[in-house]
């Protein structure tokens, strides 16, 4: 087995080593490595930033459905068709006072979608900001 395993890095390693005593050690041997491998240090991440996050929550599927969906509502309160056949003027004055308060619906619907954009955003802040911690560690 270390026959087999001893013979397989030498031919897919371009740098020599053993696999007893390790790595040499040695300044040309560091950089050599350095210079095919790289340097062994972790890139710092950036984080987005809030707006960019609420952006990214109203972005998904279904609060694009709930866009439409209060922007139809919004369009349909302030649409009223003449009643001109109707005689009983009591019924079509309560039916208009009734009317008037239709945007209320499309006024919940947006409220809904800010709230639940702002839960996850700051949710997602959150995470982030849990990972940059981690990350301060390292």
């Amino acid at each position: 087995m270390y026959f087999q395993v001893h013979n397989l890095l030498i031919c897919f390693s371009p740098l020599s080593h053993s696999l007893i005593l390790g790595l040499d050690g040695t300044d040309d041997d560091i950089k050599l490595r350095k210079q095919v491998f790289g340097s062994n240090k972790l890139i710092a991440i950036t984080s987005k930033s809030f707006l960019s996050l609420v952006l990214e929550a109203l972005q998904e599927k279904t609060m694009i459905m709930l866009e439409i969906c209060a922007l139809v509502s919004l369009a349909l309160s302030f649409y009223h068709p003449s009643n001109e056949s109707s005689d009983d003027q009591n019924l079509y004055s309560e039916e208009k006072n009734k009317d008037r308060y239709g945007y209320v619906e499309s006024v919940a619907i947006w409220l809904s979608i800010m709230i639940t954009v702002l839960v996850m955003a700051t949710s997602e802040y959150g995470k982030e900001a849990k990972f940059r911690g981690l990350f301060l560690y390292l």
